[in-house]
């Protein structure tokens, strides 16, 4: 399980903080975010963010900055 937390626009993943940036929807489950010079993949049903499982795509993009 994938735990982020976002503040306006700094993202909280895996203890680090990061200056979101943009995403891209790869399909209906996945999401490249991209923060911090790096780009990382997020999946439906295994995201939380700010304490909410997304359950797909459209989930996880609605919680971004």
């Amino acid at each position: 399980m994938d735990y982020i937390e976002i503040n306006n626009d700094i993202i909280t993943y895996r203890g680090s903080e990061y200056q979101y940036e943009t995403y891209e929807k790869i399909d209906d489950m996945c999401v490249h975010i991209y923060m911090g010079n790096g780009i990382y993949a997020f999946m439906g049903n295994n995201t939380t963010i700010n304490n909410i499982l997304c359950i797909n795509a459209d989930e996880i993009i609605s919680h971004l900055p």
